[in-house]
């Protein structure tokens, strides 16, 4: 083995060594996260049937008219309590938590303070016990990543590799709070770092399979989460119904993004407020929509229409099909309304609550929006197609998954996720159609996802692909210098020096008078000229005639590797007239490889043929245009290369071909 390879193989077994120590810790950080949560809410709101502050409040004070009182003052406490933490610790801990891990990605090359996990953990524990509509996914994958960035900084990795470690830390949070090891990956992979790589998949991996284990250890059993019948699809035809339902969730998403938005924003614009202060005021919003989750008035119960925190239960039920064999069908319009009301309110309260700045995750509210819209629309299947007896509990898997396929964009993930989190392997088709047009009716209307939005507006961008996807996409027209300092063929040698010091590039194509290119001549060919003592001959005389080019239709990739092939810095990009002559529009350097990967994003965000038209109309110049005046000798003998050369012989790019 030599020593480069010796050196990667060490490193990269130290980085698979720390994913599994980030798996452990991952893992057991998921699950003292997920209990802290039970213990706080069993506290305040007795979920699980015991006693609790919400019933002691109602025993003291019902009988004088001050009992809903509780409910409202919850939140808000835990508002005052996560604010000034918030905005005097921790502002990282502030929102959903993966915006601010891509931030340190981005910006601060991988690197968190060593104070955020502990932060997140205590306000996201915080808010989500006291009632605030957030989930606690976010919390954990920031959490997971904070460790992540600890651990590479101790071993002062490099960017990439902090960058890695980062999203096993995210992947391992959560596949440990849904036990699904490949869904944690994928979700690291195709949300956090945006790119997959031999490199940076087997370290996501082991802390994923880690976290997950130390979960069965911890827990005792690896099962689902949401506990659900084993579903079919009993006709092709409702794959109709599966499309629709993930183009409606596409349209519910833009709507929960920007409803998320526009609540976060109207918070920065409220000057009056203390920013300490906002998550408290929040909450007393949150508070009083939450009214509507208990018996009002009588006595203060939780019963079915919970929109407190992650809503797993709703979710659970939804997913159960809310028990549709044994409900009369006259009670399924009154069913629909319920689910659509849920829904609706569970974006508001969830965009109040992250707006104000409360501290969770979107991940679970996401689902509960998805679940409700997918159940009340299976239900609406039921009574326009009583023959399809499917139940709407499906409908509610897919309407899940299919929401935040769009919203995050990030549809493999909950194709796979999905099934892991259900146990249910035999409605992927439908997993697959529903995900996909979520997906592109979100795409095609917002730029951004959920997660990078805000991210975008200041300008970082988390764009990544692979390479040969951005080289393969652009062609050499795209990003070639079509005006081209070229020497005419009967220039003497002697002036090449000239020409040099003015322009500083190291080779020039040599052309006839009519645009013909005749070859290449470099600065290695006027050294060997001037010991050869031929300064006086022509340049076309000593110019390297074999010459490599590219077409402009071409893609960058193909050019890359004429480069790489033949060893060369530059290609003239020619066309082929009529006559069989090359004639060329330009050239592509090394220096355009490196500003098409730059450029990249702004290309895509161009109609093509418009970017086109914006060249013709910028290089709209005479053929020849002569140096500074200090240089009179070389009038007539160097050119600057234009479109207009193709022009003229009645060409466009648009008609060349490879030929």
């Amino acid at each position: 083995m030599s020593m480069e390879k010796s050196i990667f193989f060490r490193r990269n077994l130290t980085l698979d060594f720390f994913a599994l120590i980030l798996g452990i810790v991952g893992g057991l950080s998921g699950f003292a996260f997920r209990k802290s949560v039970e213990i706080l809410d069993g506290i305040l709101f007795g979920s699980d049937g015991s006693s609790n502050l919400v019933s002691l409040w109602e025993s003291l004070f019902y009988g004088i008219g001050l009992g809903w009182l509780i409910i409202v003052l919850l939140p808000m406490i835990g508002g005052l309590i996560v604010g000034p933490i918030i905005y005097k610790f921790a502002p990282e801990a502030k929102g959903h938590g993966i915006p601010n891990v891509l931030v340190a990605m981005y910006l601060q090359d991988g690197k968190m303070r060593t104070r955020v996990p502990l932060a997140k953990y205590v306000l996201s524990v915080v808010s989500i016990g006291t009632g605030s509509s957030v989930g606690a996914e976010g919390p954990i994958a920031q959490i997971g990543a904070g460790l992540g960035s600890i651990i590479g900084q101790r071993l002062e990795l490099r960017p990439i590799e902090l960058n890695i470690l980062i999203t096993t830390g995210v992947a391992a949070g959560i596949a440990s709070v849904f036990n699904a090891p490949l869904g944690g990956v994928l979700f690291g992979l195709e949300i956090i770092l945006a790119s997959i790589t031999v490199y940076s998949v087997i370290p996501v991996v082991l802390g994923a399979v880690t976290a997950v284990m130390v979960n069965f250890l911890l827990l005792g059993e690896l099962a689902p989460v949401f506990h659900v019948p084993t579903y079919s699809i009993h006709t092709p035809v409702e794959m109709i119904f599966f499309l629709f339902l993930g183009i409606m969730c596409g349209f519910l998403g833009i709507a929960w993004q920007r409803s998320l938005y526009f609540v976060e924003n109207f918070f920065d614009t409220i000057k009056r407020i203390p920013p300490y202060l906002k998550p408290a005021v929040g909450g007393l919003l949150v508070g009083l929509i939450l009214l509507i989750s208990f018996e009002f008035p009588g006595k203060l119960r939780l019963n079915g229409l919970d929109l407190r925190g992650s809503g797993y239960k709703i979710i659970g039920e939804a997913l159960s099909g809310f028990g549709y064999a044994t409900l009369a069908r006259d009670a399924f319009p009154v069913v629909i309304f319920l689910l659509l009301l849920l829904c609706l309110l569970k974006i508001v309260i969830t965009s109040i609550s992250i707006g104000s700045g409360a501290s969770g995750g979107i991940y679970s509210p996401s689902l509960f929006m998805g679940a409700t819209l997918g159940a009340a629309y299976g239900f609406a299947m039921q009574l326009l197609f009583p023959q399809i007896q499917t139940s709407p509990g499906l409908y509610a898997i897919i309407g899940m998954a299919a929401m935040f396929a769009g919203v995050a964009r990030a549809p493999l993930t909950m194709i796979v996720m999905t099934t892991e989190m259900s146990g249910d392997f035999f409605i992927f088709p439908a997993l697959m159609l529903s995900c996909a047009s979520s997906f592109l009716i979100h795409h095609y209307f917002i730029t951004e996802s959920i997660y990078t939005e805000k991210l975008a507006e200041q300008g970082i961008s988390t764009v990544s692909r692979p390479a040969d996807e951005v080289l393969n996409y652009l062609l050499v027209k795209d990003v070639m210098n079509p005006n081209v300092v070229a020497i005419l063929k009967d220039t003497p040698v002697r002036d090449f020096m000239d020409i040099f010091v003015q322009y500083r590039h190291g080779g020039y194509p040599v052309i006839e008078e009519d645009g013909t290119l005749v070859g290449i001549f470099c600065f290695s060919d006027f050294r060997y000229a001037a010991v050869s003592g031929k300064l006086d001959e022509p340049i076309g005389s000593l110019a390297t005639k074999k010459v490599v080019i590219a077409k402009p239709h071409w893609t960058i990739k193909k050019a890359m590797d004429m480069m790489y092939r033949y060893g060369i810095g530059r290609l003239p990009v020619c066309l082929t007239d009529d006559a069989g002559k090359l004639k060329i529009v330009g050239i592509f350097t090394r220096s355009d490889l490196v500003k098409a990967i730059e450029t990249f994003k702004y290309m895509l965000e161009r109609e093509h043929e418009k970017h086109l038209t914006a060249i013709r109309e910028k290089l709209e110049k005479p053929i020849i245009e002569l140096l500074p005046s200090k240089y009179p000798h070389l009038k007539g003998k160097v050119v600057n290369i234009s479109l207009d050369w193709w022009q003229k012989a009645k060409m466009s790019l648009s008609g060349e071909n490879d030929s």
